[in-house]
């Protein structure tokens, strides 16, 4: 971070809020001095490259480096620090850190006045990148010179959107090989495989490690267990968690007549026709992840293609497999061991995994995986309750209070409304936003593409086209002080 050389506020229209939606469209009003109301207030970031914590006085336009963000007790510069939120008459800014040395997100307390941290507690492997404290409901306002009322600051609560985080895994020998703790979600989309006039019965058995599951009936039942029924996608969660480096494999198995004069409404009347273990079935399974090339091949007899099952995860730009990190999808040839067979066209069972830390995280559709969750996290000593799930990945939190919540995911502005459980675009803006607070009675966000600080909307949910050079850069996260805390801020070592 650094200072620019001239401290001269400027001030402009930026054309910032290039589309809204009409939601938004209450008010055609343009602020033009959406500075002025933050005079009175001290605006702090912390630079997500330097780890350098900046301020800048909006009554008397000066820009200051307070200094490193380091640890206390290690003097460990911190950088990548993406969130933060501030309690008001607080001395310290809590910021979340994502700690390269064992890839937990930990809860830090900034001091505003010396940049020295410390480590509170804690909160996940996902990253936080956006964070805000605000009352459960709106207060009543009170004048700048005001400090702020003691039941106002007690009752802040920190809010932050956490991400699922990046769930690693190999695939050897057909296996994935999670590479942390986990649970799983079995997905069958589909299986289509005949012999003659008749649809073949398939079943399926998960194995993890050595533990067996049969998720959807009998594994040796061909109509107990049998999955070509035409009842369309089922899925199962297995809540229970599994070690780190567990492998999972899918054994799968057709089933055929063993007379055509058999109806085929007895298990008695079936016979194992061709079994195979993902593991050990070589060319007969092919195990797909993210950015891989759907398989090109034509279903038997008219049968729907691979591309028919996977169709909702597949890019249709590139023609690739478009999944989650934390999924794979299982295609098993059941019909012939002939690869240069026209049977050979591997729609026999299409199974998809999905893996998570929690079994919260599989709740979410299919093809719509659960991107992160919204949570609230005790700014005492980190303890962390999980609000709702987020569909989206949001760059930047900012809040009115607790029921009316804004983020930023790319060049789009969502409202989250923790009491209906919704995310809802209500703007496209001009660029991305790293960071965002609501003040007073507008919505401010620090671009970095820009080092600018950019006014939004309002209160009415009206456009504010303007931007504002607060002489910082590379801010990874911002908090607004009222000027008339500040005295009661206390140093510590």
């Amino acid at each position: 971070m650094k200072l620019f050389s001239s401290l001269h506020r400027r001030l402009r229209r930026s054309g910032y809020l290039s589309i809204v939606a009409a939601s938004l469209m209450t008010s055609a009003a343009i602020a033009n001095e959406p500075a002025a109301e933050l005079d009175g207030y001290t605006l702090f970031g912390i630079s997500s490259t330097t780890g350098e914590l900046g301020s800048y006085n909006f009554a008397n336009d000066e820009a200051k480096i307070i200094g490193e963000v380091r640890l206390s007790e290690t003097g460990q510069l911190v950088t990548g620090i993406e969130a933060s939120a501030y309690i008001p008459r607080s001395a310290n800014v809590m910021a979340f850190w994502s700690d390269p040395s064992d890839g937990e997100t930990k809860l830090l307390q900034v001091n505003l006045t010396s940049a020295k941290a410390r480590v509170i507690s804690e909160v996940g492997t996902g990253a936080i990148t956006g964070a805000v404290a605000v009352t459960p409901t709106e207060t009543a306002p009170i004048s700048k010179a005001q400090r702020t009322p003691l039941d106002q600051v007690r009752a802040h609560e920190v809010y932050a959107v956490q991400s699922s985080g990046q769930f690693d895994f190999d695939i050897v020998n057909n296996s994935v090989v999670p590479r942390k703790s986990y649970v799983a979600k079995v997905t069958v989309l589909g299986a289509a495989i005949r012999s003659g006039s008749y649809d073949m019965p398939v079943s399926i058995q998960v194995h993890l490690g050595n533990e067996d599951e049969n998720p959807f009936g009998n594994y040796t039942s061909p109509l107990g267990g049998n999955l070509n029924d035409a009842q369309g996608v089922r899925r199962v969660i297995l809540e229970k968690k599994r070690a780190a480096n567990t492998p999972i494999t899918i054994s799968a198995k057709s089933w055929i007549k063993r007379s055509s004069s058999y109806s085929g409404s007895s298990d008695s009347h079936w016979e194992s026709y061709l079994a195979f273990n993902s593991a050990e079935g070589g060319q007969q399974v092919k195990v797909l992840r993210n950015g891989d090339d759907v398989p090109d091949i034509a279903g038997m007899n008219g049968q729907n293609n691979i591309a028919h099952f996977v169709g909702d995860f597949v890019d249709t730009a590139t023609g690739k497999m478009k999944l989650a990190d934390n999924q794979v999808i299982y295609l098993f040839e059941l019909g012939t061991t002939n690869m240069s067979s026209s049977a050979a066209d591997f729609q026999d069972l299409v199974v998809l995994v999905t893996l998570a830390k929690n079994v919260e995280d599989l709740q979410g559709a299919d093809n719509v995986p659960v991107a992160g969750h919204l949570v609230k996290i005790d700014h005492r000593n980190g303890d962390k309750q999980r609000v709702m799930p987020l569909s989206h990945s949001y760059d930047s939190l900012a809040g009115i209070d607790a029921t009316s919540l804004f983020g930023t995911s790319g060049n789009e502005l969502y409202k989250i409304d923790t009491v209906n459980k919704t995310e809802t675009l209500v703007a496209t803006l001009g660029g991305e936003l790293a960071a965002m607070e609501w003040p007073l009675a507008t919505l401010f966000g620090f671009e970095n593409a820009t080092d600018r600080l950019h006014a939004v909307i309002n209160r009415d949910m009206a456009a504010v086209n303007a931007a504002i050079d607060v002489q910082l850069n590379d801010l990874g996260s911002i908090i607004f002080a009222r000027d008339a805390d500040l005295p009661l801020f206390q140093r510590y070592d």
